[in-house]
């Protein structure tokens, strides 16, 4: 009975260790496309050419 419950528990914690994690990657997964997005729109990546003078760069 005891060891069928401590093994319920680690279970238990493990599962949720793995939520976790997912959760994270979901989470920066999701930044990431939208600072992609932005930084598309924004064109972020031509700006150190801009200063410079040169233009388009990407």
């Amino acid at each position: 009975m005891l060891s069928s419950l401590k093994i319920s528990i680690e279970f238990c914690l493990v599962n949720q260790a793995l939520w976790q994690m997912f959760k994270i990657i979901f989470y920066y997964s999701f930044v990431l496309v939208i600072l992609d997005y932005v930084f598309l729109r924004l064109n972020v990546c031509d700006l150190p050419c801009r200063m410079k003078g040169q233009g388009y760069c990407c």
